[in-house]
């Protein structure tokens, strides 16, 4: 872990990476500023792609991770890749924060059946919600998985 710790750091941008890489895997909490600090360089340069890994590993500590709450808000909101909205989304609920209940009632329209999927299984007991989990469990074109999700959480 060292030698990510100094790899992070390297204005040499692949370096850089390299060390990112290692530390969202398996970097310990003293890790956390440097990943933070990552997924700020990420927002402030608009770099959309990628931004996920940061997310997966700020998401394995939980709560400690609360501090990118807001960025991870702001990238699931605001990615033009769709790809990368379910991984915002479990860091998001690794993390416990606010507002969750609404991101899983939004992703029930979700492109991703990734973030679809999530919010089939965890978006909140709304009439309005539970109506849309039904569409989604009667619509041949959705995908199996999701309709099964759907059927099981209907029927629970």
């Amino acid at each position: 872990m060292p030698a990510a710790r100094e790899w992070a750091a390297s204005d040499t941008r692949w370096l850089a990476q390299l060390g990112h890489d290692v530390l969202e895997r398996h970097g310990g909490k003293g890790d956390l500023p440097v990943l933070l600090a990552e997924l700020e360089r990420d927002w402030v340069e608009q770099a959309w792609c990628g931004p996920m890994y940061t997310a997966r590993g700020l998401a394995r500590f939980g709560p400690e991770a609360a501090d990118a709450t807001s960025l991870l808000r702001r990238f699931w909101l605001q990615t033009p890749h769709s790809s990368e909205r379910a991984p915002y989304l479990d860091a998001l609920a690794a993390i416990g924060a606010a507002g969750l209940p609404e991101a899983y009632q939004e992703s029930l329209w979700d492109c991703e059946a990734n973030a679809r999927l999530l919010a089939v299984e965890h978006a909140p007991d709304r009439p309005y919600t539970l109506s849309r989990v039904a569409e989604l469990r009667d619509d041949p074109m959705e995908k199996p998985e999701i309709r099964k999700a759907a059927e099981a959480r209907l029927a629970s």
